[in-house]
């Protein structure tokens, strides 16, 4: 434990863990409390002055599995690179590891100060491991790629006050920013703010997860004129999804579907509950759309009226 842990300054309090706390730095210089250090892969990372530089050598090292590790991040950009300096997603294959930036102001999701990107990783945090945090990060996938992606293993995935860029990248149907495969289970998704530019791939993509909550989430496409044809999709395999409390905005653009589901499947057991969503000229086709009579519970949904006082329309139908 560092000298700077024990004196109980912020770094003794984010985060709270049982765990060990691996440092990593954005760059080759860092500065902490007024201190410039030197981050390198031959530190051992386990205090704020001895950082590591790289991701993936502190996610490759990290063998125990439920010992309540955090890897930091500290701000600035990190780039997922190999140790040859190859761009290479991080496998996070320990369970019960963190994944954290230091937070914005009281965790304010729009201006995270630890920023994950690269542009030809094809994902920027790969989990397989089961009870994974990620949290207070800017994440920024490059363009056909994946900001997280879970595979088989990687159930309770819990992913909080992120700030997922993908607008930054070239338009692509394949940009993503949460994609869930693999057959997971007990994802949790919460207090998040994702951007797209027109027609990028979706901010969740649900394959076949399973059990799981989106909730509280801001879904925003204005940053061109181009069409997000769906916010969130949920596939023909995927059941007992929740999806509430959450905002759907569209700007200069428009937003095809807020929430698409798959006809061609049992979608069992959806429920979308207390969602806003944006004003009928934003939204091109439908609210919801994709689901069967039988497929999903829908309650309390209404598309916005513009200027029009009435409180908004309720959504009423999925198909």
């Amino acid at each position: 434990m560092s000298l700077v842990t024990r004196h109980g300054t912020i770094w003794g309090q984010i985060p709270q863990t049982h765990g060990r706390v691996f440092w990593v730095s954005p760059s080759d210089g860092y500065t902490i409390e007024g201190q410039t250090y030197r981050a390198s892969d031959g530190n051992d990372g386990l205090a704020p002055e001895r950082a590591c530089r790289r991701i993936n050598h502190v996610i490759d090292n990290l063998v125990k599995s439920d010992a309540g590790d955090v890897v930091l991040l500290l701000p600035g950009t990190h780039e997922p690179k190999d140790s040859s300096g190859t761009d290479a997603q991080p496998v996070i294959d320990s369970s019960g590891v963190t994944i954290t930036g230091i937070p914005g102001g009281r965790g304010n999701y729009l201006g995270q100060r630890s920023r994950i990107g690269n542009d030809n990783s094809s994902a920027l945090l790969n989990v397989t491991a089961a009870n994974v945090e990620i949290s207070h990060l800017y994440i920024q996938p490059g363009s056909a790629r994946n900001g997280v992606v879970t595979a088989a293993g990687g159930d309770n995935l819990h992913v909080h006050n992120c700030y997922f860029d993908m607008h930054t990248a070239a338009v692509n149907t394949s940009t993503r920013g949460v994609n869930l495969a693999g057959g997971v289970s007990g994802v949790l998704i919460e207090d998040c703010y994702f951007v797209s530019d027109g027609a990028q791939g979706e901010a969740i993509h649900t394959q076949n997860a399973t059990a799981s909550i989106f909730q509280g989430c801001t879904f925003s496409s204005g940053y061109s004129a181009g069409t997000w044809a769906a916010a969130i999709t949920v596939g023909s395999a995927a059941e007992r999804i929740i999806i509430r409390d959450n905002q759907f905005i569209a700007g200069n653009s428009t937003m095809g579907i807020c929430i698409q589901g798959t006809t061609s499947g049992v979608v069992g057991g959806t429920l979308i509950a207390r969602n806003s969503f944006p004003d009928s000229t934003a939204v091109a086709n439908k609210a919801i759309d994709g689901y069967d009579g039988g497929d999903a519970d829908i309650v309390n949904n209404f598309t916005a009226g513009l200027g029009s006082g009435d409180g908004g329309v309720i959504v009423t139908t999925t198909t």
